[in-house]
């Protein structure tokens, strides 16, 4: 049995960081060993004030503030500066593309790949402060926010906080705008984590099979407060990696797994 240690914040207290111990086993899940919670566990609620910079703001950090042509159609709008660099703004879903032609080079191994990222970190005009690695799929790099040891998994597609893709044609980031600006104090809320084999055994039923679950990450599922836009909740939630898609384990219970499979074979 092994014990992993959670510090957690006690805002009552000064902030000062309380250590909970939750019993855990190591189990082997696609390529990694993963904790696996032995019992249903309660882990603590955190609200944050957010809020998003301007359109105009990532634009001139990511292009510069002379010679950006612009168009806009059906809340998408695009600025270039030349063929060689382009911002998409999807407005919808406040997600922002940045493509590089100029840089066409693909990383000849990690510690490049890492070094070629840092500087799309810094140029995204994001608060990358609170960000930490994720994981990387056929040279793209996710980074996601780390708040109280866990990523969080954003809107409703659990999505990054930035990836960074390279290619021999096309350098590619993506970044979702949000900024967390204060943490709200606790107020007691939990989360009830249920056990991980018990979660695992139900999706099994639900069709998917072991060799399918590529990874299990306990992560803070993004909620806005109902009546505060400026205001979200960030709820523990257990998460799987299956068929190359993130998902809490809830919706991969609701989910067409079938559908799902299908979708996965034919993007391979």
């Amino acid at each position: 049995m092994t014990y992993l240690v959670i510090l957690s914040r006690d805002c009552s207290r000064l902030l000062i960081p309380q250590i909970k111990k939750i019993k855990v086993e190591l189990r082997r899940v696609g390529t990694e060993y993963t904790p696996f919670y032995t019992e249903d566990t309660q882990v603590g609620v955190y609200s944050y004030l957010i809020t998003k910079q301007s359109e105009n703001f990532f634009v001139s950090k990511l292009l510069g503030v002379t010679n950006v042509d612009s168009k806009e159609s059906s809340g998408i709008a695009t600025y270039s500066t030349g063929p060689y660099q382009k911002v998409i703004v999807n407005r919808d879903k406040n997600i922002f593309s940045y493509s590089n032609f100029d840089d066409n080079t693909v990383p000849r191994n990690t510690a490049q790949l890492f070094e070629q990222s840092s500087s799309y970190l810094l140029k995204s005009g994001l608060t990358v402060k609170d960000m930490r690695y994720f994981e990387n799929k056929d040279n793209t790099l996710s980074y996601r926010y780390y708040f109280e040891g866990l990523p969080v998994f954003l809107e409703s597609d659990n999505s990054a906080a930035i990836s960074i893709g390279y290619s021999s044609s096309v350098t590619i980031m993506i970044f979702k705008n949000i900024i967390f600006q204060i943490p709200i104090p606790v107020d007691g809320r939990t989360s009830t984590i249920p056990a991980t084999e018990t979660l695992v055994k139900e999706i099994n039923e639900k069709g998917v099979h072991d060799n399918e679950i590529q990874r299990i990450e306990l992560g803070l599922k993004l909620v806005h407060d109902k009546e505060n836009t400026d205001l979200v909740d960030l709820v523990p939630t257990m998460y799987f990696k299956i068929f190359g898609e993130w998902k809490d384990a809830q919706s991969w219970l609701q989910s067409d797994i079938a559908f799902a499979r299908r979708t996965a074979d034919e993007v391979k």
